[in-house]
């Protein structure tokens, strides 16, 4: 939500985005964003209801909340949008329900979030279980032979853009394809690592640093080297391997591949999302098909770390 990155989401993923802020004797107290996407209304069931929706939140596919500022003032702004939007309307990934009564409130994809307080990766893993300890160390073997580089996302290539459509193309949960162009000029922060076997890109990922936290936002895989170096979770494990060295103590992991991350210690931290509609009858519909919306997927935490050493 900071100036820079959504500057550059305007200048590489225009979404006809409508910004909105609430100013309280003159001086701003909270702010967010709408834009518009096509989306299918029954992503997390074997229906399908591709719509287009005017969405509160970040046009980048991630899990950030998508309003800053005082909470007090939050309700105050979100009534409102939907005093002014037209049509459907989706609030997405809010820490809390908003506006109970006048919205249909649902869950959508949790986020993963780590905490890594470790000095070394060794410390790390000495912190584990013995069968998450021996998955990792089992895993990183096969990528002595991958070389990695970080890397400013100036670096970013077709390749590299090709491994993230690949992953695009099989997931059922994405909201937009972003350009080459966004990838090649995010901001100095965000940072690209890519992973080689011999000249043949296999994975990579982009991160950032907000104060302690690292965010991992983006990622690519290449399916024909997926099993051999097992490269997904080789992936992610490299993102932790980033947190330690630059003194990052927690890992938002984002919104995929729940299991993966909780293997590496990341627990589920819910997001909420609603839809508006200033006609009853279809507010009626949305309440009536809510089950068939709503996220309502359950995985199993993993006992990753031994009792006294979390």
């Amino acid at each position: 939500m900071k100036k820079e990155f959504l500057g550059h989401l305007e200048q590489t993923n225009y979404c006809n985005q409508t910004y909105y802020e609430y100013y309280v004797n003159e001086k701003l107290v909270t702010a967010t964003l709408v834009y518009t996407l096509g989306i299918d209304l029954f992503t997390f069931s074997s229906l399908s209801l591709p719509i287009k929706v005017r969405i509160i939140g970040i046009p980048a596919s991630v899990a950030a909340p998508p309003i800053i500022g005082d909470q007090k003032c939050f309700n105050t702004l979100l009534k409102e949008i939907l005093n002014v939007e037209k049509g459907l309307i989706l609030g997405l990934n809010f820490l809390e329900p908003h506006l109970e009564d006048l919205v249909v409130d649902m869950n959508t994809l949790p986020t993963l979030v780590a905490s890594i307080p470790d000095q070394s990766f060794l410390n790390y893993l000495h912190r584990m279980r013995h069968p998450y300890r021996r998955r990792i160390k089992k895993s990183v073997c096969l990528f002595d032979v991958v070389k990695t580089k970080l890397e400013s996302c100036s670096a970013f290539t077709e390749s590299h853009y090709a491994l993230y459509k690949a992953i695009m193309d099989r997931t059922s949960t994405k909201l937009e394809v972003l350009s080459i162009q966004f990838f090649q000029n995010l901001p100095p922060a965000f940072k690209l690592t890519s992973h080689y076997f011999d000249d043949t890109l296999i994975a990579w990922q982009i991160t950032v640093r907000d104060g302690t936290i690292l965010y991992f936002l983006f990622g690519g895989l290449n399916y024909d080297f997926r099993d051999r170096f097992n490269s997904y979770f080789n992936n992610i494990i490299s993102i932790v391997n980033i947190a330690i060295s630059n003194g990052s103590n927690v890992i938002d992991f984002g919104q995929t591949a729940e299991l993966s991350k909780m293997r590496l210690g990341a627990i589920p931290e819910a997001r909420k999302m609603f839809f508006f509609h200033k006609n009853l009858i279809i507010r009626a519909l949305l309440k009536a098909f809510k089950p068939f919306i709503s996220y309502t997927s359950k995985t199993l935490q993993p006992n990753v770390f031994r009792p006294t050493l979390r």
